[in-house]
């Protein structure tokens, strides 16, 4: 169970593709040593883009499912799990 908090500077005029490419680079590197992206701490937002590649299109259409019949409104945490977003999108890079 490995916690990364890698450290940029925040003075870099590309700093949201390089925190896009680093994370990139760390969930494929996760996904192709059959790790998991998530553990104690859940999905959320910034997991929600890569959860498709680690569970697969028939699990992850699962789990859409099941959230549909437990939340057909979308109330509970909207695109939290399901979402295609950039990880960037609700990210504060001052």
């Amino acid at each position: 169970n490995l916690h990364l908090r890698p450290l940029f500077d925040i003075g870099r005029k590309d700093l949201a593709a390089l925190v896009q490419r680093t994370a990139d680079a760390v969930y494929e590197c996760v996904l192709r040593h059959d790790g998991t992206i998530t553990a104690e701490h859940g999905m959320g937002p910034i997991r929600a883009p890569y959860l498709r590649q680690e569970w697969g299109e028939s699990l992850y259409a699962t789990m859409q499912a099941v959230k549909h019949l437990l939340d057909p409104e979308d109330a509970f945490n909207p695109g939290a799990m399901f979402s295609e977003q950039s990880i960037l999108t609700n990210a504060v890079l001052r």
